[in-house]
């Protein structure tokens, strides 16, 4: 019979704890991916009428992002493209 030290099986168990979280933000990417795929297969997205925020870049460290962090969008189906 094994004997496993409570340091042993803390260990063990936050291994498990990393691959189960690894693997439901990868099964999550999934479903988004998925979801998305969904959407813009039947839509495709145009601003709002009457949107008025800054979407010129505001620069980070890291990453851009809209100046007001806001973009309103509407879908429009791609029937309704196709008959322009």
């Amino acid at each position: 019979m094994e004997v496993v030290h409570a340091s042993e099986d803390s260990e063990y168990t936050s291994s498990q704890s990393r691959i189960l979280a690894n693997s439901l933000s990868s099964l999550a990417i999934v479903e988004m991916k998925t979801l998305l795929r969904d959407i813009y297969s039947r839509y495709r997205t145009a601003p709002a009428d009457g949107m008025t925020f800054d979407m010129s870049m505001d620069d980070q460290i890291f990453t851009s992002r809209p100046k007001d962090q806001k973009c309103n969008l509407k879908f429009v189906e791609w029937v309704e493209v196709a008959g322009c």
